[in-house]
């Protein structure tokens, strides 16, 4: 079973005289989506999850599952499964009872438990380990074991609530890429929270960015790089994030090399923010282009970027570029950092909301 959610306008407010930890949250989720929820500490994302779960009783506004509202439906009536970021086994039950527990409660006939069990064991590569205690599992094997038990109630959608956290950086990747994988097999529809935003990238067929408590932009993940809405979205998505300059207007001219300024900021640069990727900016010793003195360069393998901060502007500007020659400059260096005019971004000073060209 595949179901639709829909958030109408819900606002979660735990007392009068503090900001709401959900404020006006509205947001469509169709059949068969992987949904991402992303934002930092305190952005609401999780509380977005625990009203849809119904772990928490919004204050107003609406939660539809498939049409249905269940705004005051009990947890267990809702037809969701969810998968938690401690994976919440039973050290005692082996994988096979764990990944069973739910049915045997609902009363399913056994052969119908045995079925359900058998598919996603081996959907999930874990038919050889369902004998065995969670104690005797690696971490990434017990993650699996809590997806498992949510498949196998074959719920109207998954709620994931930051499930790698506790994996290491490699098996997180790993594990990722079988998430999207297994959810593409599924056609599940799918509600997944994290505070990284790669994984975000990664895995959403839409990513909902939120902070303090409000969406900001919900759009698919290379829209969300292309066209952020607003100062914030730009910062947050990428890695590194999006240089944001407050750049003189003879700064900004050197930045683009001599080239002719954009109408945002042609007429200066005093209500404008200035945005540029660092894959978008060109590095080099001499020639022209905006002065940076390197404070940091950090070696990631195939890429490399220098961290640094801006010389001759009128205060100056950290900044973070790509180096895509196979020349190190070293720490102290002065470089020349230089953009075309098509990769720069705007957004309003005062509302932060993005300026089109």
């Amino acid at each position: 079973m595949v179901g639709s959610v829909l958030f109408d306008d819900v606002t979660l407010r735990y007392s009068a005289d503090r900001q709401p930890a959900l404020d006006g949250f509205t947001l469509d989720i169709e059949e068969g989506e992987f949904l991402v929820l992303v934002g930092p500490s305190g952005s609401g994302k999780s509380t977005a999850l625990r009203i849809l779960a119904g772990l928490e009783r919004p204050t107003s506004g609406t939660v539809l599952v498939d049409g249905e509202d269940v705004t005051r439906v009990e947890p267990a009536h809702r037809d969701l499964a969810m998968v938690f970021q401690n994976y919440a086994l039973y050290p005692h039950k082996s994988v096979e009872d764990n990944m069973s527990f739910s049915l045997q409660l609902a009363k399913v006939p056994r052969d119908e438990i045995r079925r359900r069990v058998s598919e996603a064991a081996e959907l999930l590569e874990l038919s050889d380990l369902l004998r065995r205690r969670p104690r005797e599992l690696s971490g990434g094997q017990r993650q699996r074991v809590a997806m498992g038990r949510a498949i196998v109630r074959e719920p109207t959608a998954f709620l994931m609530d930051e499930p790698l956290s506790n994996l290491d950086a490699t098996l997180r990747v790993q594990t990722r890429s079988q998430i999207a994988a297994l959810q593409k097999r599924l056609g599940a529809t799918t509600v997944y929270v994290t505070h990284d935003q790669a994984e975000a990238m990664t895995l959403g067929h839409r990513v909902a960015v939120l902070r303090d408590g409000r969406l900001h932009q919900v759009a698919p993940p290379r829209e969300l790089y292309e066209r952020p809405v607003n100062a914030f979205v730009a910062g947050f998505i990428g890695s590194p994030a999006m240089n944001l300059l407050d750049l003189s207007p003879e700064d900004l001219g050197r930045l683009l090399g001599g080239s002719a300024v954009p109408a945002p900021a042609s007429a200066g640069t005093a209500n404008v923010i200035i945005g540029v990727r660092p894959e978008h900016l060109a590095v080099e010793v001499d020639g022209g282009g905006l002065p940076l003195r390197i404070e940091l360069i950090e070696e990631l393998g195939a890429d490399a970027f220098i961290h640094g901060q801006s010389e001759n502007s009128r205060h100056g500007q950290r900044i973070v570029a790509r180096l895509l020659s196979d020349a190190r400059p070293a720490m102290g260096d002065v470089v020349r950092v230089s953009t075309d005019p098509s990769r720069l971004h705007f957004f309003d000073r005062e509302t932060e909301l993005r300026i089109d060209v």
